[in-house]
């Protein structure tokens, strides 16, 4: 609520009249779960023809786990469970394991958040296992994570990930 904080004072007024020139409100995904087929199609699609691949179609029991999730991190959050579904996949359907692979129907406790280096290590090896071990070149885990090869290796490096073991 951008015009309260311009009132309070913890939001610059000259900043909010530049952003308000046409407001658009919209409830958050939660309250529009017949949006999310939509998206959720939408974003698979496009991370499959970033990654080269054929479109991947959700199953029956993906999309409905979907549905069912509460989206605390509202569209970006789809955003990233979907391309994580993608890589995980590796094929044309994403199936229920693909989606929320721990099985979390509502987001985890604040106390049981896992470090991001556990989840950036989970997530490089999981381009790593779609891609074959292949870190350079079309189809490749850098591509995938839209990282430079170096830069994947230099992560890998950091976090311990060994090509080998994938």
């Amino acid at each position: 609520h951008l015009e309260e904080m311009v009132q309070e004072g913890t939001f610059r007024e000259d900043l909010f009249y530049r952003l308000n020139v046409f407001p658009v409100r919209l409830p958050p995904l939660r309250q529009r779960p017949e949006d999310l087929p939509l998206l959720a199609n939408y974003f698979a699609y496009r991370v499959c023809g970033r990654l080269g691949r054929p479109a991947c179609q959700f199953s029956e029991g993906a999309m409905e786990r979907l549905v069912d999730y509460p989206w605390p991190g509202n569209v970006r959050e789809l955003e990233n469970i979907v391309e994580r579904a993608v890589i995980l996949c590796g094929g044309e359907t994403i199936d229920q394991q693909h989606v929320h692979g721990d099985t979390p129907s509502t987001p985890p406790a604040l106390g049981h958040v896992r470090p991001l280096q556990e989840m950036e290590r989970e997530h490089i090896r999981a381009a790593l296992q779609a891609s074959g071990g292949k870190i350079s070149g079309a189809g490749s885990a850098a591509e995938m994570l839209g990282l430079k090869p170096s830069t994947l290796e230099s992560r890998m490096k950091k976090l311990g990930v060994r090509r080998e073991d994938v």
